[in-house]
């Protein structure tokens, strides 16, 4: 979707095994966007690279939050995040963001969005499934029958809220 190729054309063969890099050079939409006077920002999951040239940054990014890896808690999350009070990377610089997953990935487009509100703009939010969440928000999904996977369902009602603010920002 980024470059409208096949995966397997811009660099990414798989999801694993460090098989997933986008290749350099190649134009995405976040590129050629940019090169038209768009801001841009990803916040959230990025599964194509951490090094370059395979960074949202070397792909038409100006603004990017994420954590090593795509997502907390995977491999390459040296931080060893649990989806709460994580250490994110903001434009590849270490920081510290408060609140769940949902919340930093959707606050940071949000707060984007309405810095940009008067150019045109493209917001890139890709929200993982996080290894963990606030408990107060998953313990209201705990033995209610219907419900195997109290974190899961906690976090599609955390998306569900968020899409409905970032619907009204917009």
């Amino acid at each position: 979707l980024l470059t409208g190729r096949e995966p397997a054309h811009a660099g990414v063969w798989g999801n694993h095994s460090g098989r997933h890099r986008l290749r350099a050079g190649l134009l995405t939409i976040a590129s050629h966007l940019r090169g038209h006077g768009y801001a841009t920002a990803l916040a959230g999951t990025w599964a194509l690279g951490d090094n370059y040239p395979s960074r949202p940054l070397d792909h038409g990014y100006t603004r990017v939050l994420t954590h090593p890896g795509g997502t907390p808690g995977g491999v390459a999350d040296f931080y060893s995040n649990d989806g709460t009070d994580d250490l994110w990377l903001l434009n590849g610089e270490i920081t510290q963001q408060q609140g769940s997953y949902v919340d930093v990935t959707f606050g940071t487009a949000v707060s984007f969005i309405e810095k940009n509100a008067g150019q045109p703009f493209l917001c890139h939010l890709s929200p993982g499934l996080p290894p963990g969440m606030p408990a107060e928000k998953i313990e209201r999904y705990h033995n209610r029958p219907g419900i195997p996977d109290p974190l899961r369902a906690a976090w599609i009602a955390d998306l569900d809220a968020a899409t409905g603010d970032l619907l009204d920002s917009l």
